[in-house]
């Protein structure tokens, strides 16, 4: 997930000046140093991203994206 997404959904404690460089180099999570990324998932940032993680799942939207995937994979044409 993008930095930038992450904060703007799930929201940190840290300052934006302190993420601003994370944001402006369109970095994921898994791309920043341990430390950044574990101090970005407080206790508060678990449970609002499982709570959107229940919430996208129950909308059944990773669905509706594994069959687009499969739908590119092979090589269909589809309409969004």
């Amino acid at each position: 997930m993008p930095v930038e997404l992450f904060l703007q959904v799930i929201g940190s404690t840290k300052t934006l000046i302190e993420l601003e460089p994370y944001c402006n180099k369109d970095l994921r999570i898994s791309d920043l140093p341990e430390a950044d990324s574990s101090s970005l998932f407080g206790s508060h940032a678990n449970s609002r991203l499982s709570w959107l993680i229940d919430v996208l799942r129950r909308l059944k939207v990773n669905r509706v994206v594994l069959r687009i995937k499969k739908l590119q994979k092979s090589g269909d044409s589809f309409k969004t």
